[in-house]
């Protein structure tokens, strides 16, 4: 440790020396152990190259002092940083990506630091973007990507976020940068969302508004990918969005940003491109921000076929500023013609709201309100703004009854707007008005009796300037006096009164007997009067007494005051309780709290997980008081209602919480909504298959469906179930919902298609079992949005071959998909022809079968040829060993399965048992069933893999003996849900790497010891060098391989001693995790591994494996399973 800053320890050959010492001393845990740490950072940052920043990060994540109540150390480590040495690619192609990891890695391991080192971090990254060359931008990536910072960012004061902000935009405005790099676009991405949340004061929002202004002025795409956004593209886009979301309720910071926004908005590439439009249905409840800049924002609408959005917003803007509007009116009519019927909704409310004041420049347009008559959404605004046009001048409408009486007919519910045009119409003369009067009483006797109040009250309006007409309808004014609707029979009195002129009568009855009532009131008053006589003397007496009581009311009503402040500050509280508790979901997701919130196996962490919530928003949940309450807000805020409402009840169901599930039930049936459930004219048994795919290999498909029917199998096609009329969407979704699985027919169009991504990730979010067939040469996993979900499918190569019944797929490859669509769905036997009456689901059966025909000269000729690879060809019938691994250590269980297979041992593993289809799970599940012992390759990351906790949950319910290798530093048991299944399982270190790569030694002699115990090796005639391994067939064990040699009788060639390298092996210099792209390779079966953050501690030996012998017995009768996991 003395040579650090020396010579010596700027060659990186002494570097392992220098760390080994360094562990030494940090055994201590003392002052100097730490102090001795700080300083071998220190120096590393000093020397500036890649291997010395490769073991800053080591250091900091192999834990060897903890950082907490050391902040002032963290911040000297944090400036060290400043002198790294600038670097480009070209110079060194790792040293800037290790510059990302140094300081995230640090920051990481310090985020108990963090509230007080923020003024450091906050300098550091000042100093970065000022800076602005590639190395300190890989600098600056790493302080925002690391975990906690950006919260911390997001709380910056007023003068942090004001540098970080000047800073960002003298960056970005300087000329060395590049706003097409690769790194400058993932800066701004991340560092804008940090800006959008932290610009609080009017000088930080007008700093942004001129980044947005001074973006807007730059070419936003890149130009040979013209669909990529550069970094002003990706900064507009990003502030634009979390600004205008998180401000909505600032008129004053919108203002600032507007104008720019409106002039994104004129370009019409810009606008579509980002979908510019869709913010703007945010200013609905602010239209005196769009107001001044009515004339732009106009122009954008008119000018621009992607803007109809706008439509919405705009008489929220005529309220404030109408001039604008009364000027353009023809050309927001003309507009009206190029958008949608489905838009026309902000249209007829623009035009109700300017009829309001203005309805005279709306009447040379009278004739486009029936064209609103159509559409449900604007068919109010077009009928309110009739109404009014129609009080202005009613010539115009008189022919228009009929019309009206079409609308009535159509939509019964908007009557009350129709009798009011109507009414309007039949006090032109008194021909009108016996016609509106006739059409009123037909409805007062034929319509709903809800409004028969109504229609009374645009009679009496009639009858109001005509009572001869409303005299003809006495008769059925009379009928009404018994009516049971409130107010009926009260109004039809009042009417008849009206007609026989009896309210005059009735108020000289009345005045006469309030008269004789006077009469018998003066009587007693004079009686009174004695009385009150009598009382005057107990009210004097009284008066002392109540000045008395004055004085006592004065000074409770002071009290009551005072009471009266506490009781509106309480309520104060209480509202702003209640606005805190606002929440998106259901009334009754209060009552399913209560029952998922407790802890159980089966609870809202189990209904996270089937809703698609990974880890770490689980983890965030389980912080809150209420964390059934907090998941489903957040479901219901980024979900529609009914979708939303659909995939927690059928995940109740499914996961067996019938409890939970009858309250979201009867909270459905008590709100008047209905259970889904299939339509009445929509067979109640829907086809069990739904096939998605392109229209271009639409007969393609229609032949593969017809061999489906042949087979049993009824199958779901758009062309098949749709008809005249039908909403496409609609009919997709219920044909999804009820099938059983869904064949994706993947070909390159296929996968760029819009709504076949649209039927995958349906697919996928109901759980449907999604089966592959590559119907043309395509990548696997295909490009784009669909590569994440079928990155962990297999496929069925379902293309060339040929045959004279236009089959263009082999036979095997529709038998194996018959075996896949067996585990799901049973057949028709009503349906199946002759051709697919005796079936084998088996692909090697049916190759059996085949051969049996062949001549014994030709098995002879056969037996005696060099093996072929072929992938089809189960290699073991029932292995006795299940290789359990995750794939970050894929070429050392490799290692260890050529090993085994050497030693005679039948071993499982997933890379050389799977074949084509969408069989991973099952061919899984029999993998464990038929072996007799398990070997758990136990990582960091195997401990968080969803699928791995999956095989070890299967093998301890199965009591399948388990043997734990330990290949990476964890501890012991490990954390999770594994632990119930390792707690009395002792672990065969095999950490050192020489073991990993040659698994042999100590710790293999004593794992092929513990093997030995459950499964019985294949005795061998010799065991072949690991450099001279034979180029076998995939899955043959060596002891075939030897024999069919010895059979041939012939000598090993050069050729056959070459090594079988796997694809993967040759890919191991390459970054882990890095997804594979050739087609072949189908199965991700352990790359859903989450990010590890726990700290890795060192496994304590629990003691050694030779104590396994004494209570393995004991173990085996005692042990129960202890799978608890969430599967």
């Amino acid at each position: 440790m003395d040579k650090l800053g020396t010579d010596w320890f700027k060659d990186v050959k002494n570097l392992r020396k220098t760390k080994d010492e360094l562990e030494e001393i940090a055994k201590s845990k003392d002052d100097k152990a730490f102090r001795s740490v700080v300083d071998f950072l220190c120096a590393c940052l000093d020397c500036s190259t890649t291997k010395h920043l490769e073991a800053f990060r080591n250091v900091v994540r192999d834990n060897l002092v903890k950082w907490k109540g050391h902040e002032k150390e963290v911040c000297e480590v944090l400036d060290k940083f400043r002198v790294l040495e600038e670097k480009t690619d070209d110079d060194d192609t790792w040293y800037n990506s290790r510059v990302d990891d140094a300081v995230e890695e640090l920051l990481e391991r310090s985020k108990t630091c963090h509230k007080k080192i923020r003024p450091n971090v906050v300098n550091l990254l000042v100093f970065a973007l000022n800076k602005g060359t590639e190395t300190h931008l890989h600098l600056a990536k790493g302080i925002t990507w690391a975990d906690g910072i950006r919260e911390m960012l997001n709380k910056a004061n007023d003068a942090e976020a004001k540098s970080i902000l000047t800073a960002f935009f003298e960056m970005i405005k300087a000329d060395k940068f590049d706003p097409n790099s690769t790194i400058a676009i993932a800066v701004t991405s991340w560092l804008c969302q940090n800006l959008a949340e932290c610009a609080k004061s009017t000088e930080n929002v007008t700093t942004l508004s001129e980044i947005i202004n001074y973006c807007s002025e730059n070419e936003l795409y890149k130009e040979d990918e013209p669909d990529q956004e550069t970094a002003y593209g990706m900064a507009i886009r990003v502030l634009m969005a979390n600004f205008l979301s998180k401000n909505m309720s600032n008129p004053e910071h919108l203002m600032l940003v507007t104008p720019g926004f409106i002039r994104l908005l004129g370009n019409e590439e810009v606008s579509e491109q980002m979908s510019l439009s869709s913010y703007v249905s945010m200013f609905m409840q602010q239209g005196e921000v769009l107001a001044p800049h009515a004339d732009p924002l106009l122009d954008a609408f008119i000018n621009n076929d992607t803007n109809d959005a706008i439509a919405n917003v705009l008489p929220a803007v005529y309220k404030h500023n109408p001039e604008p509007f009364k000027k353009r009116l023809p050309e927001i009519v003309e507009k009206m013609d190029d958008v949608s019927a489905d838009s026309h909704y902000g249209f007829y409310h623009l035009f109700h709201e300017m009829s309001k004041t203005e309805p005279q420049i709306l009447m040379p347009y009278a004739e486009k309100l029936e064209e609103g008559f159509d559409n449900m959404s604007s068919m109010s605004y077009a009928l309110q703004t009739m109404k009014e046009l129609c009080k202005h001048d009613t010539k115009p409408f008189l022919d228009k009854i009929d019309t009206l009486e079409k609308v009535y007919k159509s939509q019964p519910m908007m009557c009350y707007f129709i009798y009011e045009v109507e009414s309007i119409i039949g006090l032109y003369n008194e021909e009108y008005a016996e016609r509106v009067m006739a059409l009123l009483t037909d409805k007062l006797t034929t319509g709903d009796a809800t409004y028969q109040s109504s229609v009374l009250m645009f009679m009496k309006t009639v009858g109001g300037r005509y009572k001869s007409v409303l005299e003809k309808r006495r008769t059925n004014i009379e009928s009404l006096l018994k009516s049971s609707q409130p107010g009926v029979a009260d109004m039809a009195q009042g009417m008849l009164d009206y007609l026989d002129d009896r309210s005059l009568k009735s108020l000289d009855q009345d005045i006469k007997e309030q008269k004789e009532e006077v009469d018998k009131l003066d009587q007693r008053v004079t009686k009174t009067e004695e009385k009150v006589e009598d009382l005057a003397d107990d009210v004097s007496d009284q008066r002392q007494q109540l000045g008395e009581v004055k004085e006592d009311v004065q000074q409770q009503g002071e009290k009551l005051t005072e009471l009266e402040h506490v009781v509106d500050e309480t309520v104060e509280k209480v509202e702003e309780i209640d606005h805190k508790t606002l929440s998106a979901a259901p009334a009754w997701s209060r009552d399913v709290s209560l029952l998922m919130n407790e802890e159980g196996d089966y609870d809202w962490r189990f209904l996270a997980v089937r809703l698609g919530y990974g880890p770490e928003d689980i983890r965030a949940w389980a912080t809150n008081a209420d964390p059934t309450m907090a998941m489903l807000n957040e479901w219901y805020n980024t979900h529609r209602s009914s979708e939303a409402t659909y995939a927690v009840l059928k995940s109740l169901q499914e996961m067996g919480r019938t409890d939970a599930a009858e309250i979201i039930e009867t909270a459905m049936e008590e709100a008047g909504a209905a259970i889904p459930k299939p339509a009445a004219d929509e067979p109640t048994n829907p086809p069990p298959i739904f096939i998605s795919y392109q229209w271009d290999i639409q007969d393609q498909v229609k032949l593969i469906k017809e061999h489906l029917q042949m087979a049993g199998y009824e199958s779901w096609m758009d062309i098949g179930q749709m008809g005249g009329g039908d909403q496409l969407y609609a009919k997709i979704d219920k044909g999804m919902r009820g099938a059983k699985v869904v064949l994706a027919m993947v070909t390159p169009k296929y996968a760029e298609s819009t709504n076949c991504n649209h039927e995958i990730n349906l697919a996928n979010l109901l759980n449907k079992p999604i089966i592959p067939l590559l119907v043309e040469n395509t990548p696997w996993p295909p490009p784009g949005s669909m590569s994440m979900i079928f990155s962990q499918l297999l496929y069925i190569m379902f293309h060339g071959a040929s045959s004279s019944s236009g089959k263009f797929w082999p036979d095997s490859s529709f038998y194996e998909l018959l075996g896949q669509l067996a585990y799901h769905a049973a057949p028709d036997q009503s349906l199946i022809t002759d051709e697919y009456r005796n079936w084998t689901p088996s692909v090697e059966k049916k190759e059996e079968k085949d051969s049996s025909t062949k001549s014994k000269s030709e098995k002879k000729e056969k037996t005696s040829s060099t093996p072929v690879e072929d992938k089809e060809t189960e290699p073991v019938v029932n292995p006795e060993v299940f290789l359990s691994y995750q794939w970050g250590h894929q070429p050392q269980v490799k290692a260890l399965y050529s090993q085994l297979t050497s030693r005679g041992f039948t071993c499982w593993m997933d890379i050389q048992q799977m074949g084509g289809g969408d069989a991973l799970y099952g061919k899984i599940d029999k993998g464990i069933r038929s072996a007799k012992v398990v070997v758990s390759c136990v990582t960091p990351k195997y401990t968080l893999s969803a699928n791995c906790r999956r095989e070890i949950s299967l093998a301890d319910a199965l009591r399948k003996p388990i043997v734990p290798l330990l290949l990476q530093d964890t501890s012991w048991p490990p954390e999770g849900p594994m632990s119930m299944a390792f707690t009395e399982l002792l672990y065969i270190d095999c950490r050192d790497e020489r073991t990993q790569n040659d698994w042999e030694g100590a710790k293999f002699e004593e794992l092929l010891l513990q093997v030995s115990r459950h499964a019985t090796p294949t005795p061998k005639p010799a065991r072949p060098s690991p450099q001279a391994k034979p180029q076998e067939k995939r899955g043959q064990t060596p002891t075939k391989a030897a024999a069919a040699k010895k059979e041939d009788g012939e000598a090993t060639t050069d050729k056959a001693e070459e090594p079988d390298v796997p694809q993967d092996a040759r890919k191991e210099n390459k970054v882990e995790n890095v997804p594979q792209t050739a087609p072949t390779v189908g199965n991700n079966k352990h790359e859903d591994v989450v990010k590890p953050t726990p700290q890795h501690v060192q496994p304590t030996t629990a003691g050694s494996m030779d104590q396994v012998d004494k209570n393995t017995d004991k173990k085996i009768k005692k042990k129960k399973s202890k799978t608890c996991s969430i599967l």
